[in-house]
């Protein structure tokens, strides 16, 4: 039976209702219009970059992040509120999640040692509890503010060799001339 490869565990802060997932190659992301924009779907695909929606404005997500070698199982029915498949473009061959505010980074999951498209696939629970705490229908259990309030399991495995147009631009090689200020006169 397929394992995962790699697993990072980690918490990302949701902030104003959204945190993404990202390429760590921060030239492969496609920055959103604007800082107050929010996509209208539970998640947008752009270059580089997944944009999850919560109805939750501002809490703590539990994030399991999985790098598999080929497809893994799909989980047990009802285990997961949400699941959807889709792909990423990934320059770096390293993903993390960042918060809504982009102003801090979970653990870095490697995925290769290089550029590649992946599978992902998504699945996501919580959101039905975060509809009635958020909308006033709900009180909190003890200790449930300390609890996560969604989590999500990201799971993905090659799909294929990344396009030309996508690759990252190569690094120029570094000339071997000696500045003028070492030289030996």
């Amino acid at each position: 039976m397929a394992q995962p490869v790699r697993t990072v565990t980690d918490e990302v802060v949701v902030s104003y209702h959204r945190f993404n997932l990202e390429d760590a190659d921060r030239n492969n992301v496609e920055e959103p219009p604007s800082h107050d924009w929010l996509p209208q779907d539970n998640l947008t695909v752009r270059q580089g970059i997944v944009y999850m929606v919560s109805p939750g404005h501002t809490f703590s997500a539990l994030v399991t992040m999985q790098a598999w070698s080929e497809e893994p199982p799909m989980q047990p029915e009802g285990l997961w509120e949400t699941t959807a498949d889709l792909e990423m473009v990934c320059r770096s061959g390293i993903v993390t999640t960042v918060n809504g505010t982009r102003d801090h980074r979970t653990a870095p999951l490697l995925l290769s040692d290089g550029p590649m498209v992946y599978h992902l696939r998504v699945n996501s629970r919580g959101h039905e509890r975060m509809r009635e705490l958020e909308g006033g229908g709900g009180i909190p259990e003890e200790g449930e503010e300390d609890r996560p309030g969604e989590e999500y399991l990201f799971q993905f495995w090659p799909a294929r060799p990344i396009p030309d147009e996508l690759a990252p631009p190569s690094h120029p090689k570094r000339s071997p001339r000696v500045p003028d200020a070492l030289r030996q006169h």
